[in-house]
């Protein structure tokens, strides 16, 4: 029983720091990419399917219902997760992909990179990932890192670019940040 509940929070703590960090795997070549999510994904139901086995295993009725709850309300944002991203990932032949459009650089040696997705028309997704280490042939190990840490004096380098995304030449410049919002002096 005791064995059962810890592999129950294990598997909830992995689940949990994967909403919140993302996958710490990061692939930005075609078909690499496609291939990462769909492994996350197959990693992620299978956690999810002993997850909810283990529970249904327990002998204590309070404990499965409470369980179950919990499992429910982690697979929610799970659900929205794989169709936004597994649809594409199968169905279109125009997948997009996160291109790095900025990297900062702080005291500390704290790098970010910053991303961006077209997904459709007009429409972006942003996001920053704290680099660990970076393969250099377009897989890195890193983890998504929320504006309200970047704070302080950065080195910031925008990189110049041709898809239209984004208008600015390759720059770099000091600037200080709060909340991940530059403060323009």
């Amino acid at each position: 029983m005791n064995r059962k509940i810890t592999l129950i929070l294990f598997g909830l703590l992995i689940l949990l720091l994967g909403l919140n960090y993302g996958s710490p795997l990061e692939v930005q070549t075609q078909p690499g990419q496609r291939i990462e999510v769909l492994i996350s994904s197959i990693i992620v139901i299978s956690i999810f399917y002993l997850l909810i086995k283990n529970i249904l295993q327990l002998e204590n009725k309070i404990l499965k219902i409470i369980g179950l709850g919990v499992t429910a309300l982690v697979l929610i944002p799970y659900l929205g997760i794989g169709f936004w991203s597994m649809t594409p990932a199968v169905l279109s032949s125009n997948y997009p992909i996160f291109e790095d459009y900025a990297e900062m650089k702080n005291q500390d040696g704290i790098v970010i990179k910053k991303q961006v997705k077209r997904i459709s028309g007009s429409l972006y997704d942003y996001r920053n990932r704290r680099l660990i280490y970076d393969f250099g042939n377009g897989f890195r190990i890193s983890y998504l890192y929320p504006n309200s840490k970047i704070n302080g004096k950065w080195s910031y380098h925008r990189f110049a670019s041709d898809d239209g995304i984004l208008e600015q030449r390759d720059t770099i410049y000091l600037a200080k940040f709060e909340d991940g919002i530059e403060k323009k002096k």
